[in-house]
């Protein structure tokens, strides 16, 4: 099996280092270029499904984290592209950590000043973390 990147066939050790460095430096807005970097790398670094160490819930908080650094860069059609695939999320993948995590993405567009040109955004991630119960098979 081909991987796209080094990051992709990383060690479960490397994933989460690269996790972790992008969930931190996503809340430093001086250092948003060092915090896409990490963040981009984690992305690939949790985009094998096929890894028996992958798991939606990592891959969720990397794309969070991701679009967190990029609202730090003043990119909101960047944050859009990288919540996207966590917005898809079934219902039923929408755990607890999952919704927390698209409410950060929410409180970084308030607390960059974007609310109001992230408009849509913030209904998009409103509209996920209120998915009614009866949408959840069981």
């Amino acid at each position: 099996m081909r991987s796209t990147s080094w990051a992709a066939s990383a060690s479960s050790t490397a994933r989460e280092t690269l996790y972790y460095a992008a969930d931190a430096l996503a809340w430093l807005p001086a250092q948003a270029t060092d915090a896409i970097s990490y963040s981009t790398r984690a992305v690939d670094a949790f985009s094998n499904r096929n890894d028996p160490a992958w798991a939606f819930g990592d891959q969720a908080g990397a794309h969070t984290n991701l679009a967190i650094a990029r609202l730090a860069d003043r990119d909101i059609e960047g944050a859009e592209e990288a919540l996207a695939p966590v917005l898809d999320l079934p219902p039923e993948q929408r755990i607890n950590g999952v919704v927390q995590s698209a409410q950060r993405v929410q409180a970084a567009i308030v607390r960059a000043g974007l609310a109001q040109d992230a408009a849509e955004l913030i209904e998009a991630i409103e509209d996920f973390t209120r998915t009614p119960l009866k949408a959840i098979t069981r």
